[in-house]
């Protein structure tokens, strides 16, 4: 159960080095920053509290105790897992910075509006990988976790209204 734990924790953390990688391969690449501080505060805030909270009551693999243990030589984050980590946040960040690129023909606010909205969602769409090793699209496991569902619709949801209620969208400067 530790080893998941920690897995789940490290997965999560790919969030957070793909905004780092999104900000500086835009800096070294002699672009504008996609991101403004109050459009990370506001991602952080709505795609990690609510499935940090979902995860946190993730049920257990059900046969987590009837394996045998770990052997103590093998590394409890092995290359391939960690090689995983890093593959999904450059693809994050590709994705993301793509859309910033693609979005810069119509101008810099609604090329960050898409760096924005793509960021986030990718961050939200990955809570499937932290939830465990199986399959999280098999109805069975997608409905597990009712928490990690109602924090999934609840991140979406506030994304969507950043861009689409005026109001917020003017305090987070999106252009819509």
């Amino acid at each position: 159960r530790v080893e998941q734990e920690l897995r789940t924790r490290l997965i999560q953390t790919v969030l957070a080095v793909a905004e780092i990688l999104v900000l500086l391969s835009s800096a070294v690449a002699g672009l504008p920053l996609p991101l403004s501080p109050l459009q990370i505060l506001w991602m952080n805030l709505v795609t990690d509290t609510f499935p940090a909270r979902a995860l946190a009551v993730e049920p257990g693999e059900v046969n987590v105790m009837a394996r045998p243990p770990r052997p103590p030589q093998r590394a409890l984050l092995s290359r391939s897992f960690l090689g995983s980590v890093l593959l999904h946040a450059l693809l994050i960040c590709g994705s993301t910075l793509a859309a910033f690129t693609w979005g810069l023909a119509d101008g810099p606010s609604r090329a960050n509006a898409m760096a924005f909205m793509t960021l986030a969602l990718a961050q939200v769409w990955h809570l499937g990988n932290a939830r465990g090793r199986r399959p999280v699209l098999l109805p069975a496991r997608a409905t597990a976790n009712p928490y990690a569902l109602g924090a999934l619709v609840l991140s979406v949801g506030l994304q969507v209204l950043s861009v689409g209620f005026e109001p917020l969208a003017r305090v987070l400067r999106l252009a819509a």
